[in-house]
């Protein structure tokens, strides 16, 4: 019971405590829910106050006009504004528009007791807020600050929040523009903090793809710090903020994370890194790309700035440039060919901005350590090679917008197909500025042999420069070898070489030396190596016009210069043609030039002059290639030796002037004068074929097969030397033709007497005929002619034609003439004759006259009338013999008293004093017979008697006719048989 009282005093006291307790708490509850709803009561009293003051106090804080459709209490946290619109102008910047539907405004409750309207945060979800740049203005003015910025300022801490709302920026860099979507931000300032932070991520004009996410920290426009990240932005996108480079990019794909910050005195500076695909960059001619790799950027942007103004540097690493290099050659190159280009990976790309970011100077630099370039031409005319750089460097900017390149060959070679050209070993500097390319120092090695040149060439104004030097052997090999018609090259040549092309010709310089080196044209010239042929060539060629080339040469130790001009031929042929040539020469060496003409001559003598060729198309002739050529040269001493002649025909002071003609009807004309001539004997070698050396070679006839020309001549001489003749102004009028050749006419003057005749050959039937005629002419050259002793002595007259077919003798028909005036047959051929019986006539035995006419058919030789007449002797002759065979002559022989007085035999056996009483001659009368070579004469009326004559018969040439010395030498042998065996009854 005890313990029962003691639990329930112990109880009694706790539920005392209880009670206690509970009614304090409750009296303390009922305290404090007074308080509160009297707080309450005042704090809503207070935000009915402030929400009048909301519109006035918030333009105040912030600048900004407001205008709401109604804001009302939202509870005790603070104010719902329906409808509210603001509108900002920034002096210096943009203007700021804001519509939102609904904005809550968080009012920080215990300041609100205590009577001040502290703002804890703004929520404006669905905000839409437009940005505009007006007119030309900037963004800000770093310098100006608006009253509600600068109360900003004052606050102790705020926060704005915003979801999925929109953002118009207008006119963002001249009238580009940007949008944002489902735009997320959080901008605060948090107690006694000096900076405002935000964070704002929002949808890049409409694409989720393009979820750009901004963080900032912004203590003044001179202390901030600001980070951006956003992918798949495209050229568009970046065009929004420097719309200049939408002029050189045409699309990419791109993910950045870009930093700007600002330090005060220090400016603001960007840096931003991420990677890139597809980048296509626009040219004038054609886009480059795609190309990718990664970005990263760095340099200062001055915001105080209208329009703002930067200083990057963009660089791109991790790039394929290979197609790039390639696609940037000017697009001409294609016309011509395939190049394709290899370059290690990475390579590098630097892009520098500098200035406004509507018209900044873009400038890009480009470098590779090591590249490979290939090109194969399209057309064997063009050549083709492949080519290793040490160092390969490109740039470019806005302002020049030239882009260039260089490149250090090291190494690598080049061939030309058309012309069987290598060229390896290639080195050198290659520049490319825009459509322009410039070789130099260029060094390479040509068949062995060093090359050293430069060039240069502007794919768009077509115009370019190329200088070489260097050697070229193997000539053969390559397509110089037959390039030119008719021409042949072997061995080797040096050069040196200027090439200008221009957009409408092209100029060449060329000086080349082919001493060294066999050239060959047509089938006549051919000059072996050691013979000098050098020259300088200038020449201007029109593009499938014309060409025009002067060239001033020495070759084989003769000067000349040449003029050629060409024609392109167009429609079916496509090739040049030749439409004028002309050279001159002022010093000619007849030596040197004659060991390069493939003639059976061997030339010689002194120099040369007035040398002369023109070559031009003929407009006459209806035959297709048909042309004339004139040449010309005066040569002071001038050789010629047949191969197989023993004496040279000799001129000096030889003119030669010629023409010739290729057409319907082939034609040439000659004419030859000079003031001396020496040739050799005739019946000696004077001439060969001018042929003859290549005619053998079937390869030669061929290609060069001989040509039907009618030929002319026109021959004078001053002096003229033909042993045993020697005569003066000697003229010939010559022709030659595939039927007949010979001298139509023909006339000198010898020794104070006249010759003239005439030769015709007919080529075809191989017989000729021809004629001479003669007066007062020595007979000593007729003697001499015919190889008999200087027996007479006289002058000649007379004429003489025959004709014959060689291939037949008994074709030999002729006749003539001839008669000796005021002659005399020499002593010392009586005193052979007939011995010391001669001594009886003198020393001599002059004559007035000695004539006779001649006829040949055959071998038989006709002289019906020779007559001798001398002082106190009178012959008469009539017979006929055969060559080497038998003749038949009636001679008879009439001696005055005196003559015959003077012989003793003739006194012994005549009576010599009646013939002379009876004034009448001592006439005897002969008949001679039998072989020439041993001929019997009979006395006729006595009785027969033999006598051997040792003399031969009459002799003819088959030119010219012979002064009948063994007609006399019979007479007096034949006298001497007849005195000598007594008298006569």
């Amino acid at each position: 019971m005890r313990q029962l009282k003691r639990k329930r005093r112990i109880l009694s006291a706790r539920n005392s405590q209880h009670g206690r307790r509970a009614r304090t708490g409750f009296l303390l509850l009922l305290v404090l829910s007074a308080v509160f709803t009297v707080s309450l009561l005042f704090a809503k009293h207070q935000l009915e106050t402030f929400r009048e003051l909301f519109q006035r106090k918030t333009e105040s804080i912030t600048g900004m006009r407001l205008k709401a459709e109604s804001v009302v209490v939202n509870g005790l946290r603070g104010l719902r504004v329906n409808g509210l619109e603001a509108t900002l102008d920034l002096p210096g910047g943009p203007t700021v528009d804001v519509k939102v539907p609904v904005a809550l405004v968080h009012i920080d409750y215990v300041d609100l007791v205590y009577g001040q309207m502290n703002i804890e945060s703004i929520q404006v979800d669905d905000a839409v807020i437009r940005l505009e740049r007006r007119g030309e203005g900037g963004w800000f003015d770093a310098s100006r600050r608006s009253p509600g910025m600068r109360h900003l300022g004052l606050l102790r801490s705020f926060r704005i929040l915003g979801r999925a709302c929109r953002l118009d920026v207008l006119n963002i860099v001249g009238n580009t523009h940007m949008t944002l979507e489902e735009l997320d931000f959080d901008v605060a300032r948090l107690p006694e903090s000096e900076d405002i932070a935000a964070q704002v991520s929002g949808n890049l004009n409409a694409d989720a793809r393009k979820r750009l996410a901004v963080d900032l920290r912004f203590s003044s426009f001179d202390d901030f710090y600001l980070t951006a990240r956003c992918d798949h932005i495209t050229a568009e996108d970046l065009g929004v903020f420097a719309p200049a480079t939408m002029e050189f990019v045409e699309s990419g794909d791109a993910g950045l994370s870009a930093r700007l910050t600002s330090a005060p005195g220090m400016g603001a500076t960007l840096s931003a890194e991420g990677p890139f695909e597809d980048l296509v960059v626009r040219r004038a001619s054609g886009a480059l790309g795609p190309i990718g790799g990664v970005l990263t950027a760095e340099g200062t942007i001055d915001t105080s700035s209208s329009p703002v103004s930067v200083n990057l540097q963009v660089r791109a690493t991790e790039l394929d440039l290979a197609g790039v290099v390639a696609s940037s050659l000017p697009e001409t190159v294609e016309t011509y060919g395939e190049v394709s280009v290899t370059l290690p990976l990475p390579a590098e790309v630097t892009v520098g901005l500098q200035g406004t970011l509507t018209s900044p100077l873009i400038a890009v630099n480009a470098s590779v350590d090591e590249a490979a370039i290939a090109f194969e031409a399209n057309d064997k005319r063009y050549p083709s090679g492949q080519l290793q750089c040490s160092r390969l460097t490109a740039s470019w900017d806005s302002e020049a917008r030239v882009p260039t390149a260089t490149a250090l060959v090291v190494g690598g070679d080049v061939r030309h197909a058309s012309s069987g050209l290598f060229v390896e070993g290639v080195s050198g500097t290659v520049a490319v500025q825009g459509k322009r390319i410039t070789v130099t120092p260029l060094t390479a090695f040509l068949t062995n042999h060093a090359l050293v040149g430069s060039g240069r060439y502007d794919f768009e104004s077509k115009e370019g420069r190329l200088s070489l030097t260097g050697v070229v052997s193997g000539l053969e090999d390559t397509i110089w070898a037959d390039s030119i018609r008719h021409t042949r090259l072997a061995g080797s040549a040096s050069f040196r070489c200027d090439v200008w092309k221009g957009p409408d010709s092209t100029n060449l310089e060329a000086e080349i030396d082919m001493s060294q080196a066999h050239l060959g044209y047509n089938w006549w010239f051919d000059k072996p190596p050691g013979i000098t042929a050098r020259g300088l060539i200038k020449g201007v060629i029109k593009a499938k016009r014309s060409m025009v080339f002067e060239v001033d040469a020495d070759i084989a130790s003769s000067k000349v210069q040449s003029t050629c001009r060409l024609a392109y031929a167009p429609a079916k042929q496509r090739k040049w043609k030749l439409l004028t040539a002309e050279a001159t020469s002022g010093s000619l060496d007849p030596v040197n030039v004659g060991r390069c003409l493939r003639i059976p001559y061997k030339l010689g003598g002194g120099t040369g002059r007035e040398g002369h060729y023109t070559w031009q198309r003929s407009k006459t002739d209806p035959a297709p290639n048909a042309w004339v050529a004139e040449f010309g040269c005066v040569l002071d001493e001038f050789s010629m030796l047949p191969v197989g002649g023993e004496v040279p025909l000799v001129a000096k002071e030889l003119r030669i002037e010629g023409t010739v003609t290729k057409g319907d009807s082939p034609t040439g004309t000659l004419a030859l004068s000079a003031a001396e001539a020496v040739a050799p004997r005739l019946g000696e070698l004077w001439f060969q074929p001018v042929r003859m050396m290549v005619d053998s070679d079937p390869e030669i006839m061929k290609e060069y097969p001989p040509v039907d020309r009618a030929w002319t001549y026109q021959l004078q001489v001053g002096s003229l030397d033909t042993p045993p003749w020697k005569g003066s102004d000697f003229t010939g009028t010559g022709y030659f033709n595939p039927e007949t050749a010979g001298l139509s006419s023909y006339a000198a003057t010898v020794d104070g007497g006249h010759i003239e005749g005439s030769y015709a050959r007919d080529r075809v039937e191989n017989a000729y005929r021809t004629t001479a005629q003669w007066s007062d002419v020595p007979v000593s050259y007729f003697l001499a002619h015919l190889n008999y002793p200087d027996v007479v002595r006289g002058r000649i007259t007379g004429e003489v034609a025959y004709s014959v077919d060689r291939d037949d003798p008994n074709t030999f028909r002729g006749d003539g003439q001839f008669e000796v005036r005021d002659g005399a047959f020499d002593a010392d051929f009586l005193l052979a004759q007939f011995g010391d019986e001669a001594a009886a006539l003198g020393p001599s035995l002059a004559f007035s006259s000695l004539k006779t006419s001649v006829a040949f058919e055959k071998d038989l030789v006709r002289t019906p009338d020779l007559v001798l007449n001398a002082e106190g002797l009178r012959l008469e002759g009539a017979g006929q013999f055969v060559r080497d065979g038998d003749m038949d002559y009636d001679i008879k022989v009439a001696l005055s008293p005196d003559v015959a007085n003077k012989v003793a035999v003739l006194r012994e056996s005549f009576n010599i004093q009646g013939h002379r009483l009876a004034q009448q001659d001592i006439e005897l009368a002969f008949k001679v017979t039998g072989p020439t070579f041993s001929p019997r004469s009979e006395v006729s009326g006595l009785p027969p008697r033999s006598v051997t004559l040792v003399s031969g018969a009459l002799e003819l040439t088959s030119e010219i006719i012979d002064i009948p010395r063994k007609i006399l030498s019979d007479l007096f042998r034949i006298g001497g048989g007849m005195m000598g065996p007594g008298k006569s009854p």
